[in-house]
């Protein structure tokens, strides 16, 4: 019987050979349902720190007037700290702009992550956009790329404050162009450049969007309470890469009828070289995902399932897109419940660092949860059988010259 770790390390493997592989221009979907959808967004975007342990999910149960926060790693003191700050900070606030004292000090390095992503991504495309851009859209472009011309280090000086502040401004001005962009680039290629330069100015663009939060916590905060949801251990693993022992025999068996042995054993030798990781052992930190805790943590624990209407989607907010793992999973999860769990941010990339969540843990939802995780491991196998279809025809591509060689001079 194959154990839980064991499982566990198989799966992280396959992500890894799948994030190496992957290439998505798939957009998020920033047009937000409602005000509440919007603000849960927006929380958790400042609560993130940029590091890995440091992803905020959210949820507000509108009855209890509860915000509910769940992160990466277990949340601590400064955790507590950070929240009742941050709520401080919002109740006082005239805009977003008196917000990024509070942004320097916790989330500094997420901002000047994302800043720099918009940096490689302006670059990547941006003598494309020069040639076509008319004059008033060259200003917008010109604009950005003078702000972006130097590393932007994020802390609480009013220079930087300032410069930040820039930014957004003219990352909002090159927004504003994009349709006119996408219509002059009606090559495919070219547009997977610009969809990722809308998703990273849309990014930055998003710190903005506290203006809306003010104005509900300040007609709210009396009533607020923050509520952290209890952490789970994270766990090392390492990484020596077995995917070809798992896959690769068994997928050959089934995909090579008419070669002959040494034929076959070329093939394999290919594949192989692909699929086998450059580096000895990979060390990767593996844990639940916050909306992953955040949604079992809210069903379990505080029962939102009996109290709301079957068929009522409610809402969790992220600081980071949802991965594509999430996503297999919570679409899976709601076919066991009546009230079903939406997200706004979808990635559909999968992250290796993704931790299968023990359903035993759980005292009401374990089918629901084995439900989840049983979706994330089909759909792995998927994209691993895609994968090695892909380097099974790059294989035959590349040996068929070689073949073709040796029979016409074997004549």
């Amino acid at each position: 019987m194959t154990s839980h770790t064991d499982v566990q390390v198989s799966l992280s493997e396959d992500l890894y050979l799948l994030k190496r592989v992957q290439s998505s221009s798939c957009l998020p979907r920033y047009t937000f349902v409602n005000q509440q959808e919007f603000i849960l967004n927006t929380v958790a975007l400042y609560m993130t720190t940029g590091r890995p342990d440091g992803v905020v999910a959210t949820f507000f149960h509108e009855s209890t007037f509860t915000l509910y926060l769940a992160k990466s790693g277990p949340p601590n003191h400064i955790d507590a700290a950070k929240a009742t700050s941050f709520l401080s900070c919002l109740k006082d606030a005239t805009g977003f702009e008196a917000l990024l004292p509070f942004l320097a000090l916790y989330s500094a390095e997420n901002v000047e992550k994302r800043i720099r992503n918009l940096f490689y991504s302006l670059e990547e495309i941006l003598e494309l956009l020069a040639e076509i851009a008319p004059e008033d859209e060259n200003t917008a472009l010109e604009s950005l790329k003078t702000l972006l011309e130097f590393p932007f280090t994020f802390d609480d000086t009013a220079e930087a404050h300032d410069k930040f502040i820039n930014i957004i401004a003219a990352s909002s001005n090159l927004l504003k162009c994009f349709s006119s962009f996408q219509s002059a680039f009606p090559s495919k290629y070219a547009n997977v450049y610009l969809s990722r330069l809308k998703r990273h100015l849309t990014k930055v663009v998003q710190y903005r969007d506290a203006n809306r939060l003010i104005w509900f916590v300040q007609r709210n905060s009396s009533k607020i309470t923050i509520c952290w949801v209890p952490g789970t251990s994270q766990r090392q693993l390492s990484l020596t890469g077995t995917v070809v022992d798992r896959y690769l025999d068994g997928f050959l068996a089934w995909a090579i009828i008419d070669f002959d042995l040494n034929k076959k054993a070329q093939i394999r030798e290919l594949m192989a070289s692909a699929l086998t990781y450059r580096d000895q052992t990979i060390e990767v930190t593996v844990f639940v995902h916050p909306e992953i805790r955040l949604i079992m943590y809210l069903t379990d624990v505080v029962g939102v399932q009996s109290q709301y209407p079957p068929g009522t989607q409610l809402y969790i907010g992220s600081g980071k897109r949802i991965c594509g793992c999430c996503e297999q999973w919570i679409d899976a999860f709601n076919n066991c419940v009546t009230v079903k769990w939406m997200a706004t941010f979808l990635n559909h990339g999968m992250r290796y660092d993704w931790k299968i969540p023990d359903p035993d843990l759980t005292q009401h939802i374990q089918v629901a949860v084995r439900q989840g995780n049983d979706a994330v491991l089909k759909s792995v196998e998927r994209g691993m059988r895609d994968k090695l279809t892909r380097e099974y025809n790059y294989a035959l591509d590349t040996l068929f010259d070689t073949w073709y060689r040796d029979r016409k001079y074997s004549h």
